[in-house]
């Protein structure tokens, strides 16, 4: 709602924002689920990774967090 205001018209928003919210419970899961399985491959594991652990784009503890895993594997992909 905040980045774009024009899919939540006032006549409808209240609709809108119960259905999202209703979609991210649902399928929010799966969906992060599935886009992770296919970002953390081998080939796309280093460059995710570097973007994950930028601490300009992600919070402190993220950062700090994928920083320490990364010698452990998330590099590596998801196998």
């Amino acid at each position: 709602e905040r980045f774009l205001p024009s899919l939540y018209p006032s006549e409808i928003a209240d609709r809108v924002k119960s259905m999202e919210s209703d979609l991210g419970r649902r399928l929010g899961p799966s969906v992060r689920c599935y886009a992770y399985s296919k970002l953390l491959t081998k080939e796309n594991g280093p460059a995710v990774a570097v973007v994950a652990a930028d601490p300009r784009k992600v919070s402190n503890i993220e950062s700090t967090l994928f920083e320490a895993f990364l010698p452990r594997g998330l590099a590596a992909g998801i196998t």
